[in-house]
């Protein structure tokens, strides 16, 4: 009779880890998902939505920050960066249309002193404009039939459209860029159109280090 040999438990165990380890080796970890990339992003800022796509009597387009899911590829608009950018953008722009002589950072707005001693409006609040002794208002070329709407306009309401513009990569976040201001009638005619092409907003170099850090992890 044939004698068969049985495996002790400790060989049994040892066994096992060699299949284990020959098994893992054939395995390929996942590729690591690409790091999330700096871009600058295009986006325009509206008063009011208007079916079927975003508009309003004002709009303004900026250049800004951002950076791009790397799965969907689509612009992350819950960075924060992005989202401190967008906030800039929108009380720079009702500063604009307001014809305000100076602005600052949202976080700044209890330092921030325009024509009016009080300072400027919080989000909800409209801020007049500043009038001569004849009643007439001081405006950046607004035509008359919109000093109304104009003086109405609230950070708050602003509505943040995305630009068909492809984003571009950049090594470094640059700031907000002011491209244009636009007003439009109601017909959806252009009443007025001021290329401006200005910075209105530039990142510290902490700010600048802080996204680097954060996209080289």
């Amino acid at each position: 009779m044939r004698h068969i040999r049985r495996t002790s438990l400790p060989e049994l165990e040892d066994q096992i880890r060699t299949e284990l380890r020959h098994f893992q080796t054939k395995i390929k970890p996942p590729p690591k998902p690409p790091k999330p990339r700096l871009h600058r992003i295009h986006i325009r800022l509206y008063n009011h939505a208007r079916e079927p796509t975003p508009s309003g009597s004002f709009q303004t387009f900026w250049e800004i920050d951002g950076v791009l899911d790397t799965e969907t590829e689509m612009i992350d608009f819950e960075w924060w960066l992005t989202k401190e950018e967008i906030e800039i953008c929108r009380y720079h722009m009702v500063g604009f249309y307001k014809g305000f002589a100076k602005w600052r950072s949202p976080n700044q707005l209890g330092l921030a002193y325009f024509d009016d001693p009080k300072g400027i409006a919080h989000e909800g609040e409209p801020v007049m404009y500043k009038r001569t002794n004849q009643g007439r208002p001081y405006t950046k070329n607004i035509p008359d039939s919109f000093v109304a709407k104009a003086e109405a306009l609230t950070v708050g309401e602003l509505i943040v459209g995305e630009s068909s513009k492809e984003p571009e990569p950049v090594s470094e976040p640059e700031g907000c860029f002011f491209e244009r201001a636009m007003i439009i009638d109601k017909d959806g005619s252009i009443k007025w159109d001021e290329i401006r092409n200005k910075w209105a907003w530039k990142p510290t170099a902490e700010q600048i280090e802080r996204v680097k850090e954060e996209l080289e992890k």
